[in-house]
């Protein structure tokens, strides 16, 4: 196995839970390749002194999936446990089998791809509950896992669930991993390669795990994705298919229609009706809330700042790095791969452009540190949407901040070379356009890559000028312009 990097948190969280008297369970759940699994088993990794017990779901692709993933549950009882096969007829005999394995405690099982397992069977989360009710809550030092991709299935069938209310002593979501652990992946070569570069990948593979893990730092930033993206066998050329395939199985056009609707610009959930010629109902909805769960959306709330209170208007945004790429960039250029012309984008760095703005607001905590905003401050932050109206012009900001006593409005841009000095009328139009209070402060804040030309310093127009690059590969408290 490739080092194991980052997750000091998740693991500290881990371990205190261990630590809690009588047998513990522990659902964690997020995006594919995110690192569930690495995560649970390097967890076990650390605990030798219990048995660690690994088993998986079969991604469902036939319509005998039912018996498939009984057979493979099977198979791997008595490959993990050393014992002849058991009879794969009905779950309630191998789950039985599973608990009279680890009945006398001082074990971990992980139960990975829960949601492949489980939903092969209605019953199975309840089958599942009355094992734990009878026997498996008894045990001394036991840990049962159940790490999952499909997040929404997994709340209404564990977290959410009745009998398990009460039960589950730690419920984890798994993010992507914060920009300076991603970084950790070029490895020595870390120190030569510009941050420019770096992030030219990250732009792309977001802080998914299973990506960083493919980069050669031997190669460019271009050479990197050019591989991955625009090769036929690339990992990410194909990948947002199976994502879509794997999570969402029949109802996967759906979900994609979505998706696509929304990769262009957010849109508001009657927008979205619209845009996939949908009637209004409570189904899309849902749907939207199982992409957000399972990472891949977001919906950001616009908010009153003369109140501080939050709206019932939101914008839905796609927040997957890979799936705005793959949708904006590689598709479009799959014929033309496939057919052996893999050459870049020739608007590579506009696209990459469009990825900037996600990165920075999932490494948000970064940026607050370096504006010195103390988190019990924030009245409410995100990026922020006004509509216009008779009275007043219509704005976007990238990211909106506020606190008692100021409104930070934070303009978020990648460049290939130093930002020009025309970002400062794009700011002020935005700040002129923006209804605020008389008892807030404005401070606006410009954040890039590639520095600013000399003119936006010596104007003096911005309270913060951050280099998110330095931000991202400090060790130190972050000093700002």
């Amino acid at each position: 196995m490739k080092p194991f990097i980052g997750r000091a948190r998740e693991l500290a969280e881990l371990d205190a839970t261990a630590r809690l008297p009588g047998a513990k369970l522990i659902v964690i759940k997020g995006r594919r390749r995110v690192g569930k699994s690495r995560l649970a088993r390097e967890f076990g990794k650390r605990h030798a002194a219990m048995s660690l017990y690994y088993l998986t779901g079969l991604p469902p692709s036939t319509p005998a999936a039912a018996q498939s993933e009984r057979e493979h549950f099977a198979k791997q009882l008595a490959r993990v446990f050393e014992v002849p096969m058991p009879k794969a007829s009905h779950w309630d005999e191998l789950l039985w089998h599973l608990a009279d394995r680890v009945k006398d405690g001082h074990a971990i099982v992980i139960l990975d791809e829960i949601n492949w397992i489980g939903r092969s069977d209605p019953q199975f989360s309840s089958k599942l509950w009355a094992l734990w009710e009878t026997e498996l809550c008894k045990l001394n030092e036991f840990i049962l896992i159940l790490s999952g991709s499909l997040a929404g299935w997994i709340d209404d069938q564990f977290s959410s669930h009745t009998g398990y209310l009460g039960r589950i002593s730690w419920n984890m979501t798994l993010e992507e991993l914060p920009i300076q652990d991603a970084l950790r992946f070029f490895g020595a070569r870390r120190e030569r390669i510009s941050i420019h570069e770096q992030l030219m990948i990250l732009l792309v593979t977001g802080g998914i795990p299973r990506y960083l893990e493919e980069i050669d730092a031997k190669r460019t930033a271009e050479d990197n994705l050019k591989r991955l993206c625009f090769s036929p066998p690339g990992l990410l050329f194909s990948e947002y298919d199976q994502l879509m395939n794997d999570l969402f199985q029949r109802n996967n056009r759906v979900y994609r229609d979505i998706v696509e609707a929304l990769i262009e610009r957010p849109l508001t959930l009657t927008e979205l009706h619209a845009a996939i010629s949908r009637h209004k109902s409570g189904v899309i909805s849902n749907y939207v809330e199982d992409l957000e769960k399972s990472g891949f959306l977001m919906r950001h709330h616009t908010w009153n700042p003369r109140t501080g209170r939050p709206s019932n208007r939101y914008k839905i945004r796609v927040i997957d790095n890979y799936l705005r790429f793959y949708l904006k960039a590689i598709r479009p250029a799959a014929t033309r791969v496939k057919a052996g012309l893999d050459a870049l984008p020739a608007n590579l760095y506009g696209l990459l452009g469009l990825q900037f703005e996600n990165l920075v607001l999932k490494n948000k905590r970064l940026l607050l540190s370096a504006l010195s905003i103390p988190p019990e401050d924030i009245v409410r932050e995100g990026p922020y949407f006004q509509n216009q109206t008779r009275k007043h012009a219509g704005c976007q900001i990238d990211y909106l901040v506020q606190t008692r006593h100021s409104l930070y409005i934070v303009e978020i841009k990648f460049s290939r070379s130093p930002l020009p000095s025309a970002i400062i009328e794009e700011v002020r139009s935005k700040v002129l356009a923006l209804i605020t209070p008389k008892h807030l402060s404005i401070r606006p804040v410009l954040v890039h890559v590639n520095g600013v030309v000399d003119a936006v310093e010596n104007a003096d127009y911005f309270d913060h000028v951050v280099n998110f690059g330095e931000l991202a590969t400090s060790s130190e408290p972050y000093a700002h312009a």
